[in-house]
């Protein structure tokens, strides 16, 4: 399916390593929506230790255009530091095209993650992809509204919240505060 470049979509875009940041505030400057899932750390600066947000992981989401995205790639050096993810195409040899995360998905995933929360842990996508679980709904506390599938991750029943082929996150949430969705 080929992707309208004139359309806003949710682009996974990798970032140079220590360079998430940077590219955050730039794509703030811009007034470019964008996601960028942070926890809590700490790190020494001049002999003292500092607590500070830090990158998950060196993805960010962008909500734009991908012309936008590819024209402020070349002209912005703070931005060149973005690259797309591919999407590998079944079936043909060689063929890719553009990662793009769907509205619904992106929005699930950032009541997920927008609390840095003892209860969550991020994953590899791979730790539970050929795991099959039922589909629940969180229905009370921090992460209500959340969507996603219990699954047993190291002897333990989680909630795993995933964007496909990008990244996953599992939160222990009781059962109390779920609804199974048929």
């Amino acid at each position: 399916m080929a992707l309208d470049r004139m359309e806003l979509h949710w682009f996974p875009m990798r970032v140079a390593h220590h360079r998430e940041l940077r590219v955050r505030d730039e794509l703030q400057r811009l007034n470019i929506e964008h996601y960028l899932p942070l926890k809590w750390g700490q790190r020494i600066y001049g002999g003292h230790i500092r607590r500070v947000q830090v990158p998950v992981v060196n993805i960010i989401f962008v909500h734009s255009t991908q012309d936008e995205i590819t024209r402020e790639k070349m002209y912005n050096e703070e931005l060149s530091y973005l690259r797309y993810m591919m999407n590998v195409c079944q079936g043909e040899e060689s063929a890719s095209e553009i990662m793009t995360v769907s509205d619904r998905e992106m929005d699930n995933f950032i009541k997920a993650t927008r609390h840095d929360d003892d209860r969550m842990r991020y994953l590899a996508y791979t730790d539970f992809i050929d795991k099959e679980g039922r589909r629940v709904k969180v229905v009370d506390g921090d992460f209500a509204g959340v969507e996603g599938q219990i699954k047993r991750i190291r002897k333990d029943r989680v909630v795993v919240v995933c964007v496909r082929g990008v990244v996953a996150v599992a939160l222990q949430i009781p059962f109390s505060q779920l609804e199974f969705i048929t």
